[in-house]
């Protein structure tokens, strides 16, 4: 088994917990920051070395709620703008981060995990209480996405 089989494995149970409970992902996010840091650490270095297609993973998310009838685009611009504007940020000034605090690495986590449990079931009510979360955390996400380009 390799090293991310085996940090796939250990983050499954976050995002089964997400999956059943989509309004808690917040709490399901802290806890993974504090417990298992080095999944998280391990994710972002592998996204340092070779960056996700965000555009196919957009479209595959977004024609996943579609299908269920549910309208996440103007969550997904969000999330992808705000993410954009990170990463220059990082580029930039790589200690703005930790200024910013953990409130906006819950949210950006809890983002991660929903896009990522929403890829996980095919249940149309589940897909619907997923996309509400991931609706009402991008508007949450938007605040910071402007302190970015402030300070960009």
């Amino acid at each position: 088994m390799t090293v991310e089989q085996i940090l796939r494995k250990r983050l499954e149970p976050y995002l089964k917990e997400v999956v059943e409970a989509p309004e808690n992902v917040e709490a399901v996010a802290m806890k993974l920051f504090l417990t298992d840091f080095d999944i998280l650490e391990y994710f972002a270095e592998q996204e340092k070395k070779q960056p996700t297609d965000t555009a196919k993973l957009r479209d595959l998310v977004f024609q996943r709620f579609k299908t269920a009838g549910i309208d996440v685009s103007d969550a997904l611009d969000i999330i992808t703008e705000v993410d954009e504007l990170r990463i220059k940020l990082a580029e930039r000034d790589p200690q703005f981060f930790s200024i910013i605090g953990l409130e906006f690495v819950v949210i950006d986590q809890s983002l991660v995990l929903l896009l990522t449990a929403s890829l996980l079931t095919d249940d149309p009510k589940k897909l619907r209480r997923i996309g509400n979360k991931l609706k009402e955390l991008a508007n949450a996400l938007k605040h910071y996405g402007l302190l970015f380009r402030l300070v960009l």
